[in-house]
């Protein structure tokens, strides 16, 4: 497994955890970003994954995973309405 699907394998499997209604198809590996900026104002290298909501709405709700690239650690989702903290 590379390290693309690993990380995709574990969003996927928080968001299942969670019990998170999302369209399972829309989950993509979007980039990686050497020295990203993170919600505290610090750079970090990360990879960033996105995803929808599953409703119905014409205009799906896009969120973003932000995955800490040393350690493959979930940080948090970025959401239309702010942030979404992800613990352990």
């Amino acid at each position: 497994m590379n390290k693309k699907d690993e990380i995709l394998e574990k969003v996927r499997h928080y968001l299942d955890k969670k019990d998170t209604q999302y369209i399972k198809k829309t989950l993509d590996y979007l980039t990686y970003k050497e020295q990203g900026l993170v919600r505290d104002g610090t750079r970090r290298a990360m990879h960033l994954v996105t995803y929808d909501l599953d409703f119905l709405s014409d205009f799906p709700i896009k969120h973003t995973v932000f995955i800490d690239a040393k350690e493959l650690k979930l940080m948090y989702i970025i959401t239309p309405h702010g942030y979404i903290e992800i613990e352990d």
